[in-house]
């Protein structure tokens, strides 16, 4: 992470772990705590969608029981990352998103400047490039809020919500 310094800053959302004593600066470690990834993701899709209060407080008890028991249900909302997590991104040209297993090493080594410039949305894959879809092991979107609110088009990110 360290060697990505000039271009990434990694922000790490965790409910309650342990933080490792020696860290690079540009890793930002966010204590959410017990539950708190449903709370953010809950709390902020029924201000987002502009659920009535009743509808958005299920909402926040029924996200909170899918992550319990279906964890991997969280990549799901990753695309409304930069909607969620708003108030971390400020100033920041870009967000993104990766799973944890990936190793991406000196990242201002093999993206270009140009390349941020030109895309909204970048995403990285092996072996599909012909395919059009967000790859949820490395995406990166203009910190923009139209891109931050494209997630609302797919239905059951968004507008199947407010049922």
């Amino acid at each position: 992470a360290e060697r990505s310094a000039p271009l990434v800053d990694w922000f790490i959302f965790h409910e309650s772990q342990a933080i490792p004593p020696n860290k690079p600066t540009n890793v930002k470690l966010v204590d959410l705590g017990k539950n708190g990834l449903a709370e953010v993701v809950g709390l902020k899709l029924g201000e987002l969608l502009k659920l009535p209060l009743r509808n958005a407080t299920v909402l926040l008890r029924s996200i909170r029981v899918l992550f319990e028991k279906w964890p991997r249900l969280i990549a799901e909302y990753k695309p409304a990352f930069g909607a969620l997590f708003d108030m971390y991104l400020g100033s920041y040209s870009h967000w993104g998103y990766c799973d944890l297993d990936m190793i991406l090493g000196n990242l201002p080594f093999f993206i270009e400047h140009e390349e941020l410039e030109e895309q909204d949305v970048i995403s990285y894959s092996y072996g599909d490039a012909e395919a059009v879809y967000l790859r949820g092991q490395w995406t990166v979107h203009r910190n923009r809020a139209d891109i931050n609110q494209v997630w609302q088009r797919c239905a059951h990110l968004g507008a199947d919500l407010e049922r």
